[in-house]
């Protein structure tokens, strides 16, 4: 019985410096925390700068064929309303163009929510490669200069900042800015 014991008590005193071992190795690992504020990185971006002229462009180019469109649409229904009020047209003929006018009118509003869709469409193939630019260089930072993380604070997502390094810079030496 006795040996028994002292084969748990050293059982138990293995396991216990097998975790402390175990838990002083990995807090003796260093670990190097870092955070870059994307949002303000991306101002400053001249490639940004030239996708949101290009989305501008876009942007107008669809704004200007809305209003064509709209204004098209307008003196139809003006010259619409000169027929119904002079009272010289059969009611048929009115009520064909009514719906027809109705129809166009639906056509106008498809067109307009179908540019907003195209405009973030041309948004995100405009800004993709800008951001995997980015990311390519966060990524080669992270690893050249052996951080564990590296966090965005423009997210919001930094509970502290004492413990990081800000390595902003680094990333725009990457980017050659």
């Amino acid at each position: 019985m006795i040996t028994f014991v002292k084969n748990i008590k050293m059982t138990y005193t293995k396991y216990t410096l097998v975790a402390l071992f175990l838990c002083f190795f990995f807090l003796g690992q260093a670990q190097k925390f870092g955070h870059i504020n994307s949002q303000e990185l991306l101002v400053n971006m001249q490639e940004i700068k030239t996708a949101d002229e290009q989305l501008l462009a876009y942007q107008k180019q669809l704004e200007d064929e809305f209003v064509t469109k709209g204004q098209a649409f307008e003196e139809e229904y003006k010259a619409f309303v000169g027929r119904a009020n002079s009272g010289d047209f059969p009611q048929i003929q009115l009520q064909k163009e009514q719906e027809a006018l109705a129809v166009k009118q639906q056509n106008l509003q498809n067109l307009q929510s179908q540019s907003q869709q195209k405009i973030l469409q041309k948004r995100e193939e405009l800004y993709a490669p800008v951001l995997k630019l980015v990311e390519d260089a966060v990524q080669a930072v992270g690893k050249e200069q052996e951080y564990t993380m590296i966090f965005d604070s423009s997210l919001g997502v930094m509970l502290h900042g004492d413990e990081s390094k800000d390595v902003s810079a680094l990333v725009k030496a990457k980017l050659s800015m």
